[in-house]
């Protein structure tokens, strides 16, 4: 099962046939058979135009398009769509394929231009900041440590730091694996004391390391938002405004809100607020090796690293044997698939061989104690009747 904080805390039916030649439209039971015909395909029609928001599907450059579904299954897709109604807590539903948004759906008085905290994917966000600082030489590599960034806030902040934490490498933090204790799944959550810290930097600095890092996989929120804490140092920014000037402002998306921890550090975990539309485009980027609409944002070989298999989980929950770069690695009917994964159901899921990104979003905060369960409706949604739709 998911975690219960922050992370992934983690309809089939026959393609319609058109009339072949031949038929001869004064024909009885040609007659009956069209009226037949068209009130099924009318029934579908209603079904899938539902799912999509405009008359088009809007293309990556945000200009409308003919291209259709873009080989997808349009019945698949209805039945998709139809089904996610069922997700009590469900706000959005995205499938692009090719770069064209083929569906655009939104429930429960969410819409486009609705902001959602989506929790564990700011994860993957932070993962693309670390890459784009390497990328700019603003941190030399994965292999710099904790104690390069952070050992003179720490002596400021009169914390006291055992040295080995100071070997921690962000490659260590980017892989989940940096050795520090820290219960993230089943019925209870550090996370939890975490934020109800009064220091939550010092919180995960005094945590006792149980693992050698770079070893075991350990899923770990308060290590993760170390990551955000050396971005700013690192930049002299707040991790937020310098996502807006390397990231987002490259993607056409405007400030947005990030939560902070009681130092003012953006949350390197959680707490980010985007539009669904908004992850639909780091999504696209991230599947077009860091380039969107021609331009280059991060590196190819970051997002490759990010996305490939780093180390086992060794965890029992769906589509969780693998992680990346704080990215999630999974084989899924054959396809190689990553994703961003956060509590209660919010997702950005690529599948590189299909050319297919599939956002979708949940109101957690309502969910309670529905919160796993909307997780697992939503990524069975994703992984058993969306990626099966592509022809």
């Amino acid at each position: 099962m998911p975690p219960n904080n922050c992370a992934p805390d983690t309809v089939e039916t026959t393609a319609t046939k058109m009339p072949e030649a031949g038929f001869q439209p004064d024909s009885k039971p040609v007659r009956k058979s069209r009226k037949r015909f068209g009130a099924w395909l009318g029934i579908a029609f209603l079904l899938f135009s539902s799912c999509t928001l405009d008359k088009h599907p809007w293309a990556v450059d945000g200009s409308s398009s003919e291209s259709g579904l873009q080989g997808m299954d349009s019945e698949m897709l209805a039945m998709a769509c139809s089904q996610a109604q069922t997700i009590g807590s469900i706000k959005s539903l995205l499938v692009d394929r090719n770069g064209v948004l083929v569906v655009e759906r939104y429930y429960h008085n969410h819409g486009p231009d609705s902001l959602l905290d989506i929790r564990s994917v700011t994860k993957s966000v932070v993962s693309l900041l670390v890459g784009i600082a390497i990328d700019k030489g603003i941190i030399q590599d994965a292999n710099r440590t904790l104690g390069d960034f952070l050992r003179p806030l720490a002596e400021d902040w009169s914390l006291t730091v055992e040295p080995e934490k100071w070997k921690i490498a962000l490659r260590d933090l980017l892989t989940m694996s940096s050795g520090f204790q820290w219960p993230a799944f089943g019925d209870w959550s550090e996370y939890n004391l975490w934020t109800r810290a009064p220091d939550q930097i010092g919180y995960v600095l005094a945590k006792p390391l149980i693992h050698p890092p770079g070893q075991v996989f350990t899923y770990n929120d308060g290590a993760c938002h170390l990551l955000s804490v050396v971005v700013s140092i690192a930049t002299g920014m707040r991790t937020q405004a310098f996502a807006e000037q390397v990231l987002f402002e490259p993607l056409g998306i405007g400030p947005r809100p990030w939560a902070v921890d009681n130092r003012g550090y953006a949350k390197g975990c959680v707490a980010l607020k985007l539009t669904s539309r908004d992850m639909w485009k780091l999504g696209r980027m991230v599947l077009q090796n860091g380039s969107f609409n021609g331009k280059r944002i991060v590196s190819p070989e970051w997002i490759r690293a990010s996305t490939r298999s780093q180390i086992r989980t060794g965890l029992d929950i769906p589509y969780g044997s693998d992680y990346g770069f704080l990215w999630w690695i999974s084989r899924v009917r054959s396809k190689d698939v990553f994703y961003a994964n956060g509590h209660g159901g919010q997702f950005i899921v690529a599948v590189p061989e299909s050319n297919l990104v599939v956002v979708a979003t949940n109101d957690w905060q309502s969910a309670g104690s529905r919160a796993d369960q909307n997780w697992y409706d939503t990524i069975s949604l994703i992984m058993n009747q969306i990626l099966p739709a592509v022809r």
